[in-house]
């Protein structure tokens, strides 16, 4: 539940193209000044540079044994201010697991647990798909009825999200094919079902910024405004009386929230989101809480699934299970990780890295993950000399929550070797998040410096 200001001018994020001899890299550039800003500049997508090591993923580097492996991490992982920890190291190219710590053991995992709603959702609706947001027909003279897809990240002018569907581009479309003024604008919010907040989300999650209830239509993924942090309580009204306004509607246009679209309306117009693998991007990189739970339910809705909490968890484990990981153990309230009740292994973490690896449409998993000491979540960490050989070599998804600290993704090790790695601390004491956090970071430092073998 992080939420990260960029304090540099141009952004690159890492696309990591690991293929079966080595790594290619691509930057993206983004012009920015915080997070909430960003925009794509031309050409989005940059020629490659070698920000690696030449002998990355080299063909002739030693994998690293489970004895030198212990040797380089035991003094990390059994430190007290850890608590209880879970701990797993596999070789990338060949899914080998190397090393592991209670590396089966079922912990809070915060939010890590985005991966899993990352492969998922690639896995199953696939990298290309876009969410719509459609317009159709009222039974009523002078309605129209809003159909919210599950898109989170529309804009009402100069929005948050870079590509994001325009609420200004679909009430034009709207007002050129309802020429009749529009006095009445229905929601229609029937694609989600159960609880709005997920069971184990402590009592800050929206009232904090973090999240916001869990519905099918927000502007800037609830923000109260673009560039903010602060969260609306009711994004579907606030959005539909923004795009009242848009539609021409003064104060005396009705709005309503329904739970159904007339059968057979006519369409009036349509909008999309960016494709799920940029929403991916943005969600592993920024941490978005809003955009994982959104996903989570696009799992569900793919495998015919209720769209709810649990349906949307019983959707991403199945899948995971699809795609080869095994989720024994697993349990999941929320697609974000804010829930105290999500339960996932070190092993299953580092499984998912290793999965993105090998198939295609899962590759976004990989160019969303944060770089130590330069971008997203990672930005202001692995600052510690003990820690400064993981800078740029490690690429990895972060998760805190109070007494709940994690780090799983992919790294370089000194002699070229790839690993992928998890690690799980829970229990440590509640004003001990900050050196948990470290103490996490200087485990994957030991991996980068180290040959292990």
């Amino acid at each position: 539940m992080l939420r990260t200001h960029y304090a540099v001018a141009i952004l690159a994020v890492f696309i990591v193209a690991i293929l079966g001899t080595g790594i290619t890299v691509v930057v993206l550039h983004y012009d920015a000044v915080r997070a909430d800003n960003f925009r794509c500049s031309e050409p989005c997508f940059a020629k490659p540079s070698p920000v690696l090591r030449p002998q990355l993923g080299s063909p002739s580097a030693t994998t690293p044994t489970q004895t030198g492996l212990e040797q380089a991490l035991a003094a990390y992982v059994t430190r007290p201010e850890l608590g209880e920890v879970s701990a797993s190291v596999i070789d990338h190219n060949t899914g080998k697991v190397l090393w592991q710590r209670q590396g089966e053991a079922a912990m809070v995992p915060a939010s890590v647990t985005k991966l899993s709603t990352a492969v998922a959702v690639l896995a199953r609706r696939g990298p290309e798909y876009r969410i719509p947001t459609t317009v159709v027909a009222g039974d009523e003279p002078g309605e129209v009825v809003l159909v919210a897809g599950g898109d989170v990240t529309l804009a009402a002018g100069k929005g948050y999200y870079p590509g994001a569907g325009s609420l200004v581009d679909l009430a034009a479309q709207v007002r050129k094919a309802h020429p009749q003024p529009i006095t009445k604008l229905v929601i229609d919010t029937s694609l989600y079902s159960g609880q709005n907040t997920a069971d184990g989300w402590d009592g800050d999650v929206v009232t904090g910024g973090y999240g916001i209830p869990a519905v099918p239509l927000a502007i800037d993924g609830g923000r109260a405004a673009p560039r903010g942090d602060q969260r609306v309580n009711t994004p579907v009204e606030v959005a539909g009386k923004r795009f009242a306004s848009l539609l021409g509607g003064g104060s005396n246009m009705r709005v309503d929230v329904a739970d159904h679209a007339p059968i057979h309306a006519q369409p009036l117009g349509m909008v999309q989101s960016p494709s799920v693998a940029r929403l991916v991007e943005i969600m592993l990189a920024e941490s978005d809480n809003v955009i994982a739970d959104s996903l989570a339910r696009q799992v569900a809705i793919e495998r015919h699934q209720p769209a709810s909490f649990a349906g949307a968890a019983a959707a991403v484990l199945n899948t995971l299970t699809g795609v080869g990981v095994n989720v024994s153990g697993a349990q999941l309230s929320d697609g974000s990780g804010l829930s105290r009740n999500d339960r996932l292994s070190a092993d299953l973490l580092a499984q998912l890295i290793g999965a993105a690896g090998r198939r295609p449409e899962l590759r976004a998993v990989l160019s969303g993950l944060p770089v130590a000491g330069f971008s997203g979540t990672l930005d202001g960490r692995f600052a510690d000399p003990t820690e400064s050989a993981a800078v740029s070599d490690v690429r990895a998804k972060t998760g805190s929550l109070s007494q709940v600290s994690s780090l799983a993704g992919t790294l370089a090790t000194a002699d070229g070797s790839v690993l992928d790695f998890a690690v799980i601390a829970n229990g440590f004491p509640s004003n001990g998040g900050d050196t948990a956090e470290q103490g996490i970071d200087r485990i994957a430092g030991a991996l980068a410096r180290c040959g292990c073998r």
